[in-house]
């Protein structure tokens, strides 16, 4: 990424896939470990570059399908939350931009929790905010690593392909395209 080139750290592809889905602390836990960075572990998400990712964000739209699965899912009175390993100043600005805050009834950021997804802490914080037992919620998924989390949470998964290469997922079901997700399919997952 740019933020690792500018301490001199160019990452493979095979790095960055198996970085998909982590925080930017256990991301930078990672690059400083292995690439042998000199100053201490806090000293390189600090410059991290927010505020540039959050700009970035202005002018785009969410993916194809993801306002019509809320509605669909509001529509049939399903709690919604949401589960992210981006930090809390990322998720709220993301909310807003795409005016979408008040589609969730709990939200957690990575600012939030001790562990990093794949652990399934993000997952059972969220689901004790929305007072539902994690055994009976359903996970949507852009990464391997929220996989892992949501499954260890004891929670069935979806998994996004979000235009990586497709490979063996550990998901209950793998779409990719939001718009073919529907409330019925999610309600089938949970019987299962």
């Amino acid at each position: 990424t740019k933020n690792s080139k500018r301490f001199g750290v160019n990452l493979s592809e095979h790095e960055m896939k198996q970085l998909v889905g982590a925080s930017k602390r256990d991301f930078w836990r990672y690059v400083k470990s292995t690439y042998n960075l000199p100053l201490d572990a806090d000293y390189y998400p600090a410059q991290y570059g927010v505020d540039d990712e959050v700009e970035a964000y202005h002018g785009l739209e969410p993916i194809t399908g993801i306002r019509a699965l809320i509605e669909d899912l509001q529509a049939h009175k399903v709690l919604i939350g949401l589960a992210t390993t981006a930090s809390q100043k990322r998720m709220d600005a993301v909310l807003d931009i795409f005016q979408l805050r008040e589609a969730f009834l709990a939200t957690t950021s990575d600012s939030e929790v001790s562990h990093s997804k794949p652990n399934p802490e993000v997952y059972i914080v969220a689901a004790k905010k929305l007072g539902v037992p994690p055994q009976d919620c359903i996970a949507i998924e852009d990464s391997d690593r929220g996989v892992q989390a949501a499954k260890s949470a004891s929670m069935k998964c979806v998994q996004y392909w979000n235009g990586s290469k497709k490979h063996a997922s550990t998901a209950n079901l793998v779409i990719d395209d939001f718009g073919t997700l529907t409330y019925e399919q999610l309600m089938n997952l949970s019987s299962k």
